[in-house]
């Protein structure tokens, strides 16, 4: 559906029917251009997500799929890229030439092979983006020593889940946190079970997290890293 065919009632009824349901009833370049066209309309995601009962940070991400180049949205008329996802991740690399490229590299990866490869791309803006895909390849084909610290969540960051994001988000915002930190060498997953976070790193930005504050718990010292910029992040979110 083109951006000109929409009204303001067609595009909320494409969202409260589609955002608060595990199976989507429309296309996600649908849903993503009735995201973009309210936020036009409204003036901020945020009052987007009241009128439809979503998170704002959900409403944001679809938005930004609206803007990828027309090529990559072909892709995901064709089924290449699934859900929605793997599209925002590609819609944060900002080169339209190496967009279409990770998009067309990542078609036939696992959501999650895909996911860590745009990551890649991402830190590696001078890498070509198959050197990037093989380099996530062979690290998942070799046996790595993982640490996984629990860390239960604070109530400022539990409450920010309660206000309507999703856990998916939040722990992709929790990553790019602990990435922007840490600056880790290998690749990092986060998972919330309930209030409690599962951060997983590779041994050796596992020690590096350990000497940073030798003296205090870890847990603990992950927590407040955490509170003090997650509420920066989706406030900023919340402006872009």
């Amino acid at each position: 559906m083109r951006s000109d065919e929409l009204t303001e009632e067609r595009a909320l009824a494409i969202l409260l029917t589609n955002l608060n349901r595990k199976a989507k009833v429309s296309e996600t370049l649908e849903i993503a251009q009735a995201c973009k066209y309210l936020r036009d309309i409204y003036g901020s995601y945020e009052m987007v997500a009241k009128r439809v009962k979503a998170g704002d940070e959900t409403i944001r991400q679809y938005a930004k799929i609206a803007g990828l180049p027309d090529e990559v949205k072909d892709l995901i008329r064709n089924g290449l890229l699934r859900g929605m996802e793997v599209p925002f991740q590609i819609s944060r690399i900002g080169n339209p030439q190496r967009m279409l490229e990770t998009a067309k590299a990542v078609g036939d990866m696992s959501s999650m092979d895909a996911r860590d490869t745009i990551k890649y791309v991402l830190k590696h803006p001078k890498k070509l983006v198959e050197a990037c895909k093989r380099r996530i390849i062979e690290s998942k084909r070799t046996t790595v020593d993982v640490h996984v610290i629990l860390v239960p969540l604070s109530e400022p960051i539990v409450q920010k889940l309660r206000e309507g994001l999703r856990k998916k988000s939040m722990s992709n915002q929790i990553e790019q946190i602990v990435e922007q930190w840490l600056k880790p060498k290998g690749p990092i997953s986060c998972n919330i079970q309930g209030k409690v976070l599962a951060l997983s790193l590779e041994k050796e930005d596992y020690e590096k997290l350990s000497t940073k504050k030798p003296n205090i718990i870890l847990e603990s010292y992950i927590n407040d890293i955490l509170e003090k910029q997650i509420v920066n992040n989706v406030n900023h979110s919340r402006a872009t």
